[in-house]
């Protein structure tokens, strides 16, 4: 069996990172902490690293796959709509909406747009 200076000289980075996190889940037995050792490996350490130091201490949530791409189907809509002055319909179906979805995605392109005015466009430039 390896001694213990022999399985940390083997470990990468990312393993180390790993199994400190699982180590946080076991010493403080918060539930919420379950998953960072898989995001450990997820992420580059550095982008592990700067995660924890601008987020540590706080919970959360991360969207599915499904509701990020709903989000992006509005940017696109933002797009067809408002810059490329589609008609209605067809910016719906480039965006990949039903056309029975036309009140839902409306009210989802306003918010995006108050979202957008909200934002601080400036720092981009």
């Amino acid at each position: 069996m390896a001694s213990i200076n022999e399985l940390i000289s083997k470990m990468s980075e990312k393993d180390i990172y790993s199994v400190l996190c699982g180590y946080l889940y076991e010493l403080k037995n918060i539930p919420e902490f379950t998953l960072l050792s898989e995001l450990a490996f997820t992420l580059d350490c550095d982008s592990f690293l700067q995660l924890i130091n601008c987020f540590g201490g706080q919970t959360i949530k991360i969207p599915t796959a499904e509701e990020f791409k709903s989000c992006y189907r509005t940017l696109m809509l933002l797009k067809y709509y408002e810059i490329e002055h589609l008609d209605w319909k067809d910016a719906l179906e480039a965006a990949g909406y039903q056309s029975s979805e036309g009140r839902m995605a409306l009210n989802r392109l306003n918010k995006l747009k108050d979202t957008l005015k909200d934002y601080n466009l400036d720092r981009l430039r």
